[in-house]
């Protein structure tokens, strides 16, 4: 009988930060459904709490109110079954590439850590490297290995920060398609920030605009466009063009009420 619960749950979630006594509403009831499996962008301005609100599920920030559930259970802490890939890859750089993505299996006390960190690393490519250091990879290596890292802790549930900001357009649009790869042979479900809503809607299942101001969800929105996707065809643009009306109307909303 299948399991008809809400994989993860963000359940009213709200965040206040105090600051040299000062006040910052983060985030404001904010109520989230994602599906296992399912690949889940969130987008909006900076400051709308995007990564607040994937630190809060991935057990780093506790939320003021609210809660976040992965199948009823309260997400208290960081755990295994979350695994969060950072925007500067935070590799462990005195380990190789095999050393890093074996941590997590051999902090478990898994004998066959070695053997796991290898299954991942041929799974992004890097078996050639696995002996490297993270000093002597390129930014998309580095980001791949991160990736591995993730993977190989039994992570079910996938966190990227803007994993793919800082690399040039060409290594981006490389490491989109090999995670979308990557997302079909393991079925992980995928949380994604990102300020670009190009990559949004090549990725994503759904995408979640947030509003910043206390950050809030603006629109959820499905994409329902065909995989593979191509960038430059008229129904991927016509996606991306109501996005982005999305994305910035509430923009102009603001300034006109600030200008009144």
């Amino acid at each position: 009988m299948a399991d008809r619960r809400p994989f993860l749950h963000v359940r009213d979630v709200s965040k206040t930060f105090v600051i040299d006594n000062e006040r910052i509403d983060a985030l404001h009831k904010v109520e989230l459904i994602v599906g296992k499996g399912e690949f889940v962008c969130l987008i909006g301005a900076s400051g709308c709490g995007k990564s607040t609100l994937l630190r809060i599920v991935a057990g780093f920030e506790q939320p003021t109110s609210g809660d976040v559930r992965v199948y009823d259970a309260p997400i208290t802490g960081p755990g295994s079954d979350r695994g969060m890939v950072f925007q500067d890859y935070a590799l462990f750089p005195w380990m190789t590439v095999r050393q890093n993505v074996a941590f997590g299996p051999l902090q478990k006390g898994l004998k066959e850590a070695h053997d796991i960190a290898g299954k991942y690393l041929e799974m992004v490519g890097l078996t050639k490297f696995a002996d490297r250091f993270p000093y002597q990879l390129s930014g998309g290596m580095k980001q791949r290995v991160a990736i591995a890292r993730v993977l190989a802790n039994e992570a079910n549930i996938l966190l990227m920060d803007e994993p793919f900001g800082a690399l040039d357009a060409l290594t981006r649009e490389q490491l989109q398609d090999e995670l979308l790869e990557i997302w079909a042979r393991t079925q992980v479900t995928i949380l994604f920030v990102t300020h670009s809503v190009e990559e949004a809607t090549l990725l994503a299942d759904r995408v979640v605009v947030m509003t910043a101001g206390p950050g809030r969800i603006e629109s959820d929105n499905p994409v329902r466009l065909r995989r593979p996707r191509d960038v430059s065809a008229p129904d991927f643009n016509e996606v991306r063009r109501t996005l982005t009306q999305k994305l910035t109307s509430h923009v102009s909303r603001r300034q006109l009420k600030t200008a009144a």
